[in-house]
């Protein structure tokens, strides 16, 4: 998260930390050498500055939310998909044909793991494409954080109204503080921008013959906030915790396929993919089976997921546009030294 909130001050004013009674609270070292005027206003200040720091965790958690109440609805869908009959058919294909691709590969890692590994992506693929929507998300909750850094800075202004006119003019000569936070400064994060214009969206049309379908829309929107979403939030621990429960029922059916393909695959790869699909039949009655957890359960896991990636956004979010507000405040402290002289 970048704010593009630079200090444009050099330093005349030391701030140093000072332990009070348990707590750290910050001090202007060299305050004895500073005029009337600066006495006076630093301490307004400085009180402006914390208050205006402790608001934008509300802020950003506000602004955020509308977003990640929309993520949760979708939840249900998403739960219609991973249970529909169709699709329990479908894992259990892309599990068999990964099975099968990693039979015969060289690796350093059990075929039991590689399998997950294939299964949870392509379980992942499909929350992302369901639930997170980048394509739409993305530009949602760089608004957000727009909205919630102007309303830092509108603070910021607030405090500076209450100082007298001519350091006002001041601080506008001296620096770009007083002007409206620039979008494209504030909205800057990382994208992967090739994995998205890449990536096909056949989350709703999987419904018909196996494999790929064919169809569905490239996405040419925004990405999610860079390593922020998806790909952050499903690597972490939550994230696989989730993804790993949803993979198991299909992994050692994967593997006894597998095994069934390596006498066909004598047969060259058109016996191996007979094999393949022969395992698929004789097994066709398990796919209704596979629910590994009731319904209720597996919304509330999707939840926990998507609250622990909220959770971490406004975290970055708070941090970042918490800084800007230090350097507002203090570069205008120390041009009350400056404006004196």
């Amino acid at each position: 998260m970048v704010t593009g909130v630079e200090s444009q001050v050099k330093g005349e004013i030391a701030f140093v930390l000072k332990n009070e009674d348990g707590e750290l609270k910050r001090y202007v070292a060299d305050m004895d050498s500073l005029s009337g005027f600066a006495k006076i206003n630093i301490p307004i200040l400085e009180a402006a500055r914390k208050k205006a720091k402790d608001l934008v965790g509300d802020s950003v958690e506000t602004n955020n939310n509308k977003s990640f109440i929309k993520i949760h609805n979708r939840v249900p869908v998403y739960a219609d998909w991973y249970f529909s009959y169709t699709t329990t058919y479908k894992i259990l294909y892309e599990s068999g044909r990964s099975g099968s691709s990693h039979l015969f590969e060289p690796r350093v890692t059990s075929l039991r793991d590689e399998v997950a590994l294939d299964i949870q992506k392509y379980l992942e693929k499909h929350f992302d494409e369901i639930v997170f929507k980048p394509e739409i998300t993305d530009q949602e909750l760089k608004h957000s954080y727009q909205t919630s850094l102007s309303t830092a800075h509108h603070d910021y202004l607030k405090a500076v109204a209450n100082l007298e006119d001519e350091f006002q003019k001041f601080i506008e000569k001296k620096t770009t503080h007083l002007k409206p936070v620039r979008k494209e400064a504030a909205s800057s994060s990382e994208i992967d921008w090739n994995k998205q214009l890449n990536k096909i969206s056949m989350a709703g049309y999987e419904k018909g013959k196996l494999g790929p379908a064919i169809g569905g829309g490239i996405m040419i929107g925004g990405a999610l906030f860079g390593k922020a979403l998806a790909g952050k939030v499903l690597a972490s621990g939550l994230g696989k915790a989730f993804f790993a429960k949803l993979s198991a029922p299909f992994i050692a059916k994967a593997i006894t396929i597998a095994g069934g393909a390596i006498g066909a695959a004598v047969a060259g790869p058109v016996g191996a993919f007979v094999g393949l699909v022969g395992g698929f039949i004789g097994d066709f009655g398990i796919t209704k089976g596979v629910e590994l957890a009731n319904r209720p359960t597996f919304e509330k896991d999707s939840n926990e997921v998507i609250s622990s990636f909220e959770t971490e956004l406004n975290e970055h979010e708070t941090k970042a546009i918490q800084e800007a507000v230090d350097v507002w405040f203090q570069d205008t402290m120390k041009l009350l030294k400056q404006f004196e002289n």
